[in-house]
């Protein structure tokens, strides 16, 4: 008996261990980009829902939600803002209730809230808070503002990802936008990647972010700024130029297309 003969793996054995392999790496990335997938259907059914609910609310209360001046007759004791309008400002525009602009700080919370209870979006995936500190005599500037998955509907793209409703100063148009983050509509963080955005955006409209029915949101005032600080750079994520350069704010800038981190808060405009 020969005791130095050694066994090993043959050519075939050895190219069925890379088959093998190849084909869990592959399973692997497929399963990941059918999760990504998912998750892309689901946000654009969410805006989907929640623009269909906007939209039937209008039809049948011949107004706004949260914009709704005789809200107190349809949802007695219900309206979480009704009367602090006198005592705050806003310069984009000024506050009026039944002036068929959503004003995200005032309204925005009430929009939600009665959309619920109307029944034309699910109260589930908001916290349910049937209060927020506010009485509907309130007029001291006191008001209750929209939180991401408390008095705003929670995505189901994500834990941080939450929807809010306002007045984008950028489209002059009611949107409903997907941001990061259970704070203000006016703190709210980038939800997507630009890759992502980009995918929604061509799916549901051109693909473009500053255009058409799918938009890239920035916060209010947000300037061309080469030199930004580090909380102000993620706002130059989502988009590039035509050479390459961070935001400029032309029309025919196109998604940055970058797959990991959130870059892209997308706002989808209501058209009424």
């Amino acid at each position: 008996m020969n005791m130095n003969k050694r066994a090993g793996f043959t050519l075939l054995e050895l190219s069925i261990v890379l088959v093998i392999i190849g084909l869990v790496v592959g399973g692997v990335l497929v399963g990941t980009d059918l999760i990504k997938s998912a998750k892309l259907q689901k946000v654009m059914r969410e805006a989907q829902s929640y623009q269909n609910g906007v939209s039937a609310f209008k039809l049948k209360y011949n107004g706004l939600p949260g914009d709704l001046e005789n809200a107190d007759d349809f949802f007695p004791d219900q309206v979480w803002n009704l009367n602090t309008v006198a005592g705050l400002t806003n310069p984009f525009p000024p506050i009026i209730r039944g002036d068929r602009v959503i004003h995200a700080s005032i309204e925005g919370a009430d929009a939600w809230r009665q959309l619920a209870l109307a029944g034309l979006i699910g109260s589930g995936n908001m916290g349910g808070a049937e209060s927020c500190g506010v009485t509907s005599s309130s007029t001291d500037g006191e008001h209750c503002e929209q939180d991401g998955g408390v008095t705003a509907p929670h995505s189901a793209y994500s834990e941080n990802a939450h929807w809010y409703i306002g007045h984008d100063v950028f489209t002059r148009k009611n949107v409903v936008m997907l941001a990061s983050g259970s704070e203000r509509w006016g703190q709210a963080r980038p939800a997507l990647s630009s890759l992502a955005a980009y995918n929604i955006d061509q799916k549901m409209d051109d693909g473009m972010p500053n255009s058409g029915a799918v938009r890239d949101h920035r916060r209010h005032g947000q300037v061309e700024n080469t030199e930004a600080s580090d909380s102000e750079v993620y706002t130059f994520k989502c988009q590039f130029d035509v050479n390459g350069n961070r935001w400029q704010y032309d029309e025919d800038e196109p998604y940055a297309r970058r797959d990991g981190e959130p870059a892209c808060s997308l706002a989808f405009p209501l058209g009424i």
